[in-house]
């Protein structure tokens, strides 16, 4: 059958993480297979969104989907950034908040951790029935909302309040159509019965016909109200010539046992026991998907209803995991270290007790102090990023390992036209053309993660991963830098900087052709606040050579200062950066090798992406050093 359920709804009690308060980003988990719990017509059914990439349809997430509050479209408060259904089957997404209406005000209870629980719109496209089990394989993410009461608290993941309402017109649908089909079978099996029963008459007709029965009483039939035969009153003589013709007949009679419950014993016997196996097996179904032990139910004969029932009125049942927590894939990273497969809870036993088994002193327990690790973790300080505020061009995606070649016009053509005179011939210009290759370059970096620290912090990879890559992007823009001083040309001062200086070099690459509106200017903090303090000539205004706010700073009102330590102190990087180029083969790829460190038990994670760089035009730049 095709279930078409439109606009349902899910939540996560997860809290949001990885708060970005610069840009107003929260990364957030929106979905997961751990199954929801309905209840339909006093049935208990349990909905299970299979979370594979080929399972999810997120292209209206990724086309700039809707954050909204309490499901409510007219309470916008931001969209998705990009949405992504990851390797451990849980769909993670990057939402932006606006700065203005309602959002600012959510993004203020977002921050203090107020607003914390996700929850997701969905339309199913497909599914299929496993008992009762609802497997979702085909579904839809429209929307993302921030909301404040999940809708329901007795499990890890809860459902909005109005989403079982299809739901059960559709089971209620399903109900009926089988009713029907036992319908037309049980019709079909009456008319099958009745025909069998009239050859059944007719034969015995014939044979009574055959054996010329002297039939001297008449037959009394009566008929009971559906038609069957209700009694029949046969002569004495005509009893006696059936008995003696049926011994056993006779045999069963004398023991007392009614015709109608001659083979009752044996029909129930079957019934009871195919009843028991349906139990066990519903049982046990019920047991794995909600991961319960329920060999005590199957012992004590408790049925399927009742123990239902006691699942919704149990608060704290018995299980062996109760809850979907946000780090699921630990215990995946863990097994992985361990060369083990993944099986589910861990035990931990508390320190006081580990000493106490493994050592006699009486003041070790004291010594030793437990470390937790939280969900996060503290980053270095990194240096501003010049790139990131810059329009370089890049040009990724490109398969293979050939080179990039990119054609480069040498020759200006506008000295080569001029007016000519009536039937003089146009002036013949020749196109030249150079070219600039960028070749793939292998950048990498490895980092050794010890068991140690995998045991101790649950998501110890994934806060790798990320510095590795963080710093990977900032060590790329570094080289970048560093060509780009020592290909640019440059001048160096002898006195202290002015403003003829700034101005001359602003006049250098206007002479080559350079949009100075697309100029700026790249200095280090050091650097920065040495101009900052430098009067411009001997004005008595009190101007500077810096002026504005840290992150809106001009020179000499002439050009826009970027302060990074990504350059060196005592310099001025003068520049139009779309000149740089930045070529990429593929994507940065992390690897994760098990087998370097497999004596200690650790892991190395390597990066590699395959780059390379140049610049369009060395003239397009230009470095002042100071004295």
């Amino acid at each position: 059958m095709d279930l078409k359920l439109n606009k349902q709804k899910r939540e996560l009690t997860i809290p949001v993480q990885a708060v970005n308060a610069e840009q107003r980003t929260v990364e957030v988990a929106f979905c997961s297979e751990q199954p929801v719990s309905r209840i339909i017509d006093d049935e208990l059914y349990y909905e299970i969104l299979l979370c594979g990439e080929e399972n999810v349809d997120l292209r209206r997430l990724n086309n700039k989907g809707a954050v909204l509050f309490n499901h409510d479209r007219d309470k916008l408060l931001g969209a998705v950034v990009n949405a992504r259904m990851d390797s451990d089957r849980i769909g993670r997404a990057t939402l932006q908040i606006s700065k203005v209406g309602l959002g600012n005000t959510m993004w203020e209870m977002i921050q203090e951790g107020i607003l914390s629980h996700i929850s997701i719109g969905y339309n199913i496209y497909d599914y299929r029935m496993e008992g009762n089990n609802i497997i979702v394989t085909n579904f839809e993410i429209y929307e993302i909302s921030l909301v404040t009461v999940p809708a329901d608290e007795t499990v890890g993941i809860g459902r909005s309040m109005d989403s079982d309402e299809n739901l059960r017109d559709v089971l209620e649908e399903e109900l009926e159509a089988a009713h029907e089909d036992e319908n037309i079978n049980s019709s079909n099996e009456t008319i099958e019965e009745e025909r069998l029963m009239e050859e059944e008459q007719g034969m015995e007709e014939t044979r009574l016909d055959n054996e010329e029965y002297d039939i001297k009483e008449a037959l009394i039939v009566d008929n009971d109200e559906n038609g069957g035969v209700a009694n029949i009153e046969l002569s004495d003589g005509e009893l006696e010539e059936l008995v003696s013709k049926r011994p056993e007949l006779l045999k069963k009679l004398q023991q007392g046992i009614e015709p109608e419950t001659l083979n009752s014993e044996e029909t129930d016997e079957v019934e009871d026991k195919r009843e028991e196996e349906e139990r066990k097996r519903e049982l046990t179904s019920i047991g794995q998907v909600m991961n319960i032990d329920v060999s005590e139910a199957i012992e004590k004969g408790i049925s399927v209803s009742d123990f239902k029932r006691q699942l919704n009125t149990n608060k704290n049942p018995q299980v062996k995991e109760n809850k979907m927590e946000k780090t699921i894939i630990n215990g995946l990273i863990r097994a992985a270290a361990e060369g083990k497969p993944f099986e589910g809870s861990r035990l931990e036993v508390p320190v006081n007790q580990l000493v106490r088994a493994t050592s006699t002193a009486p003041a070790t327990g004291g010594a030793l102090v437990k470390e937790v690790y939280v969900d996060s973790y503290i980053d270095v300080l990194r240096a501003n990023s010049i790139f990131a505020q810059l329009p370089i061009q890049t040009y990724s995606g490109l398969e293979g390992e050939g080179n990039l070649v990119l054609p480069k016009l040498s020759t200006d053509f506008t000295q080569m036209f001029a007016m000519i005179v009536e039937d003089a011939d146009s002036p013949l210009v020749d196109a030249n053309f150079e070219k600039l290759v960028l070749k793939p370059q292998t950048f990498s970096g490895s980092v050794p993660i010890t068991r140690t620290l995998i045991k101790s912090a649950d998501t110890a990879e994934r806060f790798v991963q990320d510095a590795m890559v963080r710093g990977a992007g900032l060590k790329l823009e570094r080289l970048i830098m560093d060509q780009v001083v020592v290909a640019a040309p440059s001048t160096t001062l002898t006195a202290a900087p002015t403003q003829e200086d700034v101005q001359e070099a602003l006049a250098v690459l206007a002479t080559a052709n350079v949009r100075i509106d697309n100029v700026v200017a790249i200095v280090h903090p050091a650097t920065a606040a040495i101009l900052r303090s430098t009067l411009v000539g001997a004005n008595t205004a009190a101007k500077y050579m810096i002026e504005g706010f840290r992150f809106e700073s001009w020179l000499c009102d002439s050009v826009r200062v970027i302060e990074s330590t990504q350059v060196a102190a005592g310099q001025i990087v003068f520049g139009d950066f779309s000149n740089v180029v930045l070529a990429s083969w593929g994507g940065l790829t992390v690897d994760r090798d098990d087998t370097t460190l497999r004596a200690s038990q650790g892991i190395v994670l390597r990066t590699f992406a395959y780059i390379d760089h140049a610049l369009a035009h060395d003239e397009a730049f230009y470095v002042v050093k100071l004295a």
